[in-house]
């Protein structure tokens, strides 16, 4: 019968399966027709060669199988299935080094399920083989073909696999050729390709290729990039040891161990070291090298690559330089890109702000850094166009304060002078601004004193002869009615004449006979009026001792000055309350001097007036100074009571502060310098005390004002302590967790933000109950002590304070 092709098919092999026809084949009963297009046909022999003798049968297939065993490319016949039906001799003898079989790869194997198990490298090619012999026994491809190497002992051979579907009628099998396609000129052209290729890549290197025989020692370099990385011509570098004189002495050990144990145990070898050039400087270069070995595993050659980083670690250096620098800056500096997230984050950053590097990078500033958003936004569109920007901005720290900031910002640009970040160079000016606008309102103050006593000297020549000429008017009115007249003008003219010298006492301090004066005295005398003119809803207590130093100054001015400030504190109690009135001796050093325009270092006589009532507003307390503010109503006060106390007590060389918490209460402490040898005399055991008796004891101080933060701690750094410092009450708990073992002594302030000095005393006694607090107040009522001790305070401090009395009751808690 014939196939459409011409093919002579035997009719009873359509329904036999491959294996039956090969053995057909090799038994004699079948022709090799050969090669059908992509496919490989076997015919069945004429009916007068199936008539022949058995012998002659056998007689042939002994010659067809001579033949199928003689030829030299490795075959093998597989079913539909994958199995193994015949190979030829040439086949055996290869499967002992083929990468895709195994010496069992023989008649009866499936040989898709060997190429399934190869491991390790050979894995890739066998899976390919697999694939491919699939394909075509499931008729999804006519053919297949692959070319591979096989290695051996000092060579190395190129083969191809040609995989083609066996047809016997509509039965499916797969032949597999493999034939050695190896020739001296095929791999003469494959060498130089390969030799092309590789020193193409060596050359296009950056690095310095090299090789070196570990056998005889000799080094293998590139000819030109040894000469210009090294200044040495390779004829120089040929042996290990004349490379390894040129490596730092302090590297080489480092080299040689690192070379020892990748020639050992093949662990990667990968060393930075320093080299000497020709010119006798040192370069640093990365040196890497991996081991070839031979068929038992002793390594023979080093190949490796020297690359030169010189110029990197100079600018590593360099940025870690200019990092170290910018971290010991006292401004905060911080880059962010232009979509406004922070990438750069100094120390003085972490200072100012509060929040650390790893808290901020990536974050963006506007989210949380600029009080006022619009702000930031104008400020960056006026980057964007000018390339740099300077003002003034407000920002937040960690712990919930703002900041007045003098911000520099400037435009960073890249190679290509494309915008690529911000940098911003800030300085905290809060105090400044606050020193500033202490010197603007004594100035506008000045101003003022200047512009009123200009008046106050007008209207006392109007005043004058007014009260003249009503005394002469007397001595000639006898009617009761002109008369009672006459005493009504001399009454308003009085008083008139008294707010006078009341406006000259604000404008010139105007001077009377300074004496010295007992504070004890002054404020016994004070009490006697007050008790007298006050509601008796106001209970007055006073606290003096009796060693308080002398102030010099005017009687009358110091008991206007101090009964201004009753008065002012009666008014903020209408329904009552408690007013204390102290005074103690302190020195005022210079932290604390520095926290305001005028004081200076020195011994200081304070006085405090202590109301209970409702307190002052920040924006008030600003104001309250100023001549003829007031918040009363009209007719009530003329708001020059506390703007002449002021006068006062600068015109006496001191000084006021002002602490208020509304709903609480508020204190006013007032400065009158004394005599530093008023100081010595009364005070003579001062110098025997010894304030530095500190061993590096750890103080936590607690406050949420930044000046009095840092005032504190350098004072009891200077008597050496070691301070921790926090801006609030959360933030103490914390630092106190970390450190509970080491803090000797927690110092905090009674009012603050977010958690106050009462609720933190509370937690830290529940963490320790045997935690010692010094309580810091401006506002030193009963009820405040009373609850601050009852929370867990070992002692008191007044705010404000001076290093003096810190350092006594920190040595007394210490060594009690």
């Amino acid at each position: 019968m014939s196939e459409p092709d011409g093919t002579l098919v035997q009719e009873g092999f359509r329904d036999a399966d491959v294996s039956k026809a090969v053995e057909q084949f090799l038994a004699g009963r079948c022709s090799l027709l050969g090669l059908a297009g992509d496919e490989i046909r076997l015919s069945a022999r004429t009916q007068p060669e199936l008539g022949e003798s058995e012998e002659v049968l056998r007689q042939a297939a002994d010659q067809q199988r001579a033949i199928f065993d003689a030829l030299p490319a490795r075959i093998a016949v597989l079913d539909s299935e994958g199995i193994i039906l015949a190979v030829n001799d040439a086949w055996r003898r290869f499967a002992q080094e083929n990468p895709f079989a195994d010496p069992q790869a023989d008649v009866g194997q499936n040989y898709l399920n060997i190429c399934d198990r190869v491991q390790g490298d050979e894995a890739g090619p066998a899976r390919m083989v697999a694939d491919g012999i699939r394909a075509v026994l499931s008729g999804q491809t006519p053919d297949f073909t692959l070319e591979h190497t096989c290695h051996s002992p000092g060579e190395e051979r190129w083969f191809r696999l040609v995989v083609r579907p066996l047809t016997i009628g509509r039965i499916r099998g797969a032949v597999l050729v493999h034939v050695d396609i190896t020739s001296p000129q095929a791999m003469q052209e494959r060498i130089r390709r390969s030799e092309q290729v590789l020193r193409t890549v060596i050359e296009a290197s950056e690095d310095v290729i090299w090789e070196r025989d570990l056998v005889t020692g000799v080094i293998t370099w590139p000819d030109r990039q040894v000469e210009e990385m090294l200044g040495y011509p390779p004829s120089q570098l040929r042996s290990f040891e004349e490379l390894f004189t040129l490596v730092h002495p302090d590297d080489r050990d480092r080299m040689q161990q690192g070379l020892s144990a990748h020639l050992a145990t093949q662990v990667p070898y990968r060393v930075e070291l320093r080299m000497q050039r020709k010119d006798g400087s040192y370069g640093h270069f990365i040196s890497v090298a991996k081991a070839l070995r031979d068929a038992h595993g002793t390594p023979v050659r080093l190949v490796g690559s020297l690359r030169d980083v010189t110029m990197q670690r100079q600018a590593e250096a360099r940025v870690s330089e200019q990092a170290a620098l910018l971290d010991k800056a006292q401004d905060a500096i911080h880059v962010k890109d232009l979509e406004g997230r922070l990438v750069y984050w100094n120390r003085s950053s972490e200072r100012v702000h509060g929040w650390k590097a790893d808290e901020v990078l990536g974050r963006s500033a506007a989210d949380f850094l600029y009080v006022d958003g619009a702000q930031f936004a104008e400020a960056r569109r006026a980057l964007l166009q000018k390339g740099e920007w300077t003002g003034e901005t407000a920002k937040w720290t960690k712990d919930g304060r703002r900041l007045t900031v003098r911000t520099s910002w400037t435009l960073v640009h890249d190679a290509q002078g494309q915008p690529k970040a911000i940098l911003s160079i800030n300085t905290d000016v809060t105090d400044r601004k606050r020193l500033e606008a202490q010197f603007f309102r004594a100035q506008r103050l000045e101003s003022l004193g200047t512009l009123a006593g200009g008046i106050a000297h007008d209207l006392n020549n109007v005043l004058a002869p007014m009260l003249l000429a009503i005394e002469a008017l007397q001595a000639k009115v006898s009617d009761p009615e002109d008369r009672e007249f006459l005493e009504l003008l001399e009454h308003s003219a009085q008083r008139g004449a008294a707010m006078v010298r009341q406006v000259l006492s604000f404008a010139r301090g105007v001077e009377g006979r300074r004496i010295p004066i007992q504070p004890r005295e002054l404020l016994h005398e004070l009490d006697k009026i007050l008790s007298t003119t006050f509601l008796k809803q106001i209970q007055i207590h006073l606290r003096v001792g009796r060693d308080t130093w002398s102030v010099v100054g005017d009687s009358t001015q110091l008991q206007q000055a101090m009964l201004n400030l009753c008065v002012n504190a009666r008014d903020a109690m209408p329904t009552g309350g408690l007013l204390t009135l102290s005074a103690e001796n302190v020195v005022v050093d210079e932290a604390h001097a520095a926290m305001h325009l005028d004081a200076r270092p020195g011994p200081y006589v304070l006085f405090r007036v202590i109301d209970t009532g409702t307190g002052i507003t920040p924006e008030i307390r600003e104001k309250i100074f100023e001549p003829f503010f007031t918040t009363k109503e009209i007719g009530k006060g003329t708001g020059l009571g506390l703007s002449t106390t002021a006068a006062i007590v600068k015109s006496h060389g001191g000084f006021i502060n002002v602490y208020s918490e509304i709903g609480k209460g508020t204190t006013f402490s007032v400065y009158f310098p004394v005599e530093h040898e008023q100081a010595a005399e009364s005070d003579p055991v001062s110098e025997l005390i010894d304030l530095s008796t500190a061993n590096g004891e750890l103080v936590l101080v607690v406050d949420d004002e930044v000046a009095i933060r840092e005032s504190t701690r350098r004072v009891l750094q200077g008597a050496g302590y070691r301070v921790l410092l926090a801006g609030d009450g959360s933030e103490a708990l914390a630092l106190y967790v970390q450190h509970q073992s080491e803090i000797a002594v927690v110092v905090t302030d009674l009012m603050m933000p977010i958690l106050d000095g009462i609720a933190t005393m509370r937690a830290l006694r529940r963490l320790n109950p045997q935690v010692r607090i010094i309580a810091v107040t401006g506002l030193a009522t009963k009820t405040q002590t009373a609850a601050a001790s009852e929370a867990g305070a070992n002692d008191f401090l007044a705010k404000p304070y001076t290093a003096r009395p810190l350092l006594l009751m920190l040595q007394r808690m210490l060594h009690a």
